[in-house]
This record gives C-alpha cells, structure tokens and sequence, in this order.
C-alpha cells in the first residue's frame, strides 16, 4: 500500500518544536489544537511529502538511512512505529494512503485522543515564555496599506499619503523573513485589507508558508473571491471594528454613506462559516450613549 501527504498540509520547526499546520483548519484561535510532533515524526513526514509514494518498506529504509538504530530495535519494532504514524496521520486526514478518503474537516476529536501529539504534549503558556526570552518572536504584523475607503474621525492617518504602500514582492520577501524568524502567528492590517486588489495573493502566499493567520478589516468591501478561499482556507480570526449600533451613528463616526449594511451583512457571512468573529467597539463622544 502506498501513502502520499495531503496537499495543504505545511511543517513548521519553531525553536525546539515541530508542529504540523493544516491549512484549512479554522480552530487554531486555541493554540493547543496545533499539531505538534518529535524531530523522528517530523523527518518521515518530512520525507512523504517530498515523494510520489511511499510504502511501507521505504520509510522503514528512510528510517535506517537517516538515523542510528541500536541493535536492539528490530525492524519489526520500527514497522510497528511506522505503522502506528501513519493510522494516526491518516485519522487525521493529513496522510493519504491508496483506500483513504479525505474530508474537509479535520477530526478534532481524534487529536485529543493522542495525547503525544496534542495539548498535553507541552505547556504552550510556559513554551511561549521560553521562546519569547530567547529572542524569537512568535507573533508578528504587516499594515499592508494605509489606504482606507472610510474616513474616521479618529483616524490617525487621515494626514498620510494614503495612497502609498509597498509592493506585492515587498511583501512577499516580508513574509519570508517572518519565516525565517520563526514568526508563527502573523496578522493583517491597514487601512483597510481588502483595498489591495492583490490581498488575496499575499494572503495565500503567507498561508502557505504554514502562518496561522489573523486580519483586521472595516468589513465593508470584502470580495466575494475572499469568501470562497476562507471556505477553505479560513483565517485564524477576522477582527472588525463596529463604530456604532446604529447606521446613524456608524456613519457619523467613518463619515460615510453606504456602509454599514454592507458591515452587518459580511459579519454574518463570517459568522456562519465557522470562522472565529472578533468585534471591537471603539468608544467616542458620537458614540458612547451607545456603549452605556
């Protein structure tokens, strides 16, 4: 039987840390349901997804030939091993074998069920101290472009060329150094996203260099092209800021028009794909009586 890694699957060594990102899981705001595994698990999973196929008999030769095995494990305890990574990978629907079916939705529960490869592996909290002494960041953000189609009266770039930003290839090498740093968790922001007609080009590029990925939007203008990529490959927050209760006051605050339908209806939208919907209210005299 032959077994090949399901596309849209990306490996990620941060620190001392191996974890396996799939692109299309959209519970990631909980960082414990990232997968994470052992340097051996890694390099096999690393070696599938380099080749067309692989059996049995060539993992266990890839095993042989990339680390010293003592005598006293036979080859018979390593096909044992094998075997045990690859029933769990494929429950998974991370590794595909030649009678595997794959669904969309990763299996959640069958990850809890391993404690070797999920929350109790490691303590994220205490791991993240560790990792933040030793310099490496985590987290990270881009503002993509000052450019925004609203004008707020608290904007802080409403005195900016907000018609200036850099390039998609400027970007791109951004995020390759992110990588490179060891940046896991990374966020978009503006001005407004969804003003760049090439966001949707930098989101997946970033996406799949395996960031769990976070954006901030006014929600007003998103592409109905947005909503058919977050169907597969969700972000792992969509973040908006509400600026009043009321179309009124919501278009008193961003000084405009025809928004605010537009904000309501995206954010249900968001809401009912599954993915997780941060709503922000930012507080202003035009606004407060709202908030009380």
């Amino acid at each position: 039987m032959g077994y090949k890694a399901r596309e849209d699957i990306v490996l990620r060594n941060i620190y001392d840390k191996y974890f396996v990102i799939d692109l299309w899981n959209q519970n990631y705001r909980l960082h414990e349901n990232i997968v994470s595994i052992n340097y051996v698990s890694y390099c096999i999973f690393s070696y599938i997804q380099k080749v067309d196929c692989a059996e049995i008999d060539d993992l266990i030769e890839f095993v042989y030939s990339e680390f010293s095995i003592p005598n006293s494990i036979s080859r018979e305890m390593i096909n044992d091993d094998i075997n045990k990574f690859l029933e769990l990978f494929i429950n998974l629907g991370y590794i595909i074998s030649d009678n595997n079916v794959i669904v969309k939705n990763t299996n959640l529960k069958n990850v809890e069920k391993n404690l070797d490869i999920h929350k109790s592996a490691f303590d994220w909290e205490k791991w993240c101290i560790e990792v933040g002494k030793k310099g490496i960041p985590l987290a990270g953000g881009i503002e993509l472009t000052s450019h925004c189609n609203m004008n707020c009266l608290h904007c802080y770039q409403q005195n900016l060329d907000r018609d200036s930003y850099m390039s998609t290839n400027d970007i791109k090498r951004i995020i390759d150094q992110l990588e490179d740093a060891n940046v896991l968790f990374l966020y978009f922001t503006g001005g407004e996203i969804f003003t760049r007609k090439d966001f949707l080009e930098i989101y997946m590029y970033a996406k799949r260099k395996g960031f769990i990925l976070s954006l901030l939007s006014n929600a007003t203008i998103v592409p109905e092209k947005a909503f058919e990529i977050f169907k597969k490959y969700p972000p792992e927050i969509f973040s908006v800021s509400i600026y009043g209760m009321t179309e009124e006051i919501y278009n008193k605050v961003t000084q405009t028009k025809t928004n605010y339908n537009n904000v309501i209806r995206n954010c249900e939208r968001i809401k009912k794909m599954g993915i997780y919907l941060e709503l922000k209210f930012i507080i202003l005299k035009e606004n407060l009586h709202q908030f009380q």
